[in-house]
């Protein structure tokens, strides 16, 4: 199965440990797998009989060109707990293609990438302008995930820019943690 992934993600497993519990990335990180049949999951295309893992990535350790951007309008700036954007990103990865794309299963722990926040019902981040779409913003993490940023082809690279008012300050990274 591991011939079948790509390497450059950190959550894709390359060496197997004693316990096949667990596996260390290419990268040394260290990722919590369980084996689980697509059958537990039926909004997949992915036949029934095919064997998948559940992988925990952690966005944060990814290359990420997050903004840092909140809202410029003092009510908007309370920050959403980034569990919720986590648990949104899990569900959407696991949906039809992504499973397809990253060849696993993800459950999103840790930290949201890198200059990514939940502000109210907009994700603030994203070089192009904050956006209401978890599914968009799942396919841009995705790219960041295999490590082509640079040739994202998610609707929000490839569309307008989507201007709001953003504040000239940045928040803190060190505000969820």
């Amino acid at each position: 199965m591991a011939d079948n992934m790509i390497s450059a993600s950190k959550a894709r497993p390359s060496i197997e440990t004693e316990d096949s519990s667990s596996f260390t990335s290419q990268t040394n990180t260290s990722v919590k797998t369980e084996h689980i049949s697509s059958a537990s999951m039926p909004t997949t295309p992915i036949s029934p009989s095919f064997k998948l893992q559940m992988c925990e990535i952690n966005l944060s350790e990814y290359q990420s060109d997050g903004t840092y951007q909140k809202p410029a309008q003092i009510q908007l700036q309370y920050r959403s707990n980034d569990t919720i954007l986590l648990n949104e990103l899990t569900c959407e990865f696991n949906r039809g293609h992504h499973v397809a794309a990253l060849g696993f299963w993800a459950k999103c722990i840790g930290g949201v990438p890198n200059g990514y926040a939940l502000y109210g019902t907009l994700i603030y981040g994203h070089p192009k302008g904050p956006t209401e779409s978890y599914k968009h913003l799942a396919e841009h993490v995705v790219s960041m995930i295999k490590g082509d940023i640079a040739n994202c082809a998610c609707a929000l690279c490839t569309g307008p820019s989507r201007i709001l008012e953003v504040s000239e300050e940045t928040f803190d990274h060190s505000e969820q943690e």
